[in-house]
């Protein structure tokens, strides 16, 4: 699927969902270098990021698999993107199908222009489309809370009496399959 919109000072943009081989060109890979960074510089919540983000071809497997769903924002005059939007879904009995944007950024030149309003609203549409999720659930980092409590969010937190556990590295190592 694929969008051509203006911004809201005139820039035209293309939107589109990336699901082919060779999704993730060398412009949109160093899209993804300057949000590592900015992750780092400013989000204390993703501590060591950079030692545990994917490579490119985990990325390029789970977009390829659609275990991770890339959609982008180009300048329809240079072809260049100057943002992206990542999201992914689970699935429960209790909620159904639930969709997770894990990943909004946009490049620093390109911010105050309601790129990242337009590609959560683009890829909402997309994915309404296509799935039947009845909640859509935004993963961010303490940087982005005011952004998105700005775009009417709501704050839900973890609930008390809901824990999320991570498995340590070496889990796998010691559990005997028989």
């Amino acid at each position: 699927m694929m969008e051509d919109i203006a911004t809201n000072i005139g820039l035209h943009i293309r939107l589109e969902l990336c699901e082919k081989e060779g999704t993730l060109t060398e412009p949109i890979l160093q899209l993804f270098e300057q949000y590592f960074q900015h992750l780092e510089r400013n989000d204390k919540t993703f501590n060591g990021i950079a030692e545990n983000r994917p490579s490119v071809a985990e990325i390029q497997d789970a977009i390829k698999s659609n275990l991770y769903r890339l959609f982008t924002a180009c300048d329809s005059s240079t072809k260049q993107p100057v943002g992206f939007l990542g999201l992914h879904f689970s699935y429960s009995t209790f909620n159904g199908c639930q969709a997770y944007i894990s990943d909004v950024f946009v490049g620093e030149d390109h911010r105050g222009q309601n790129i990242g309003q337009i590609l959560i609203e683009f890829a909402l549409k997309t994915i309404k489309a296509s799935h039947n999720c009845t909640n859509y659930i935004l993963l961010v980092g303490a940087d982005c809370k005011g952004y998105f409590e700005k775009l009417g969010a709501e704050n839900v937190n973890i609930v008390e009496a809901f824990y999320q556990f991570v498995l340590p590295e070496n889990y796998f190592k010691t559990v005997v399959v028989q």
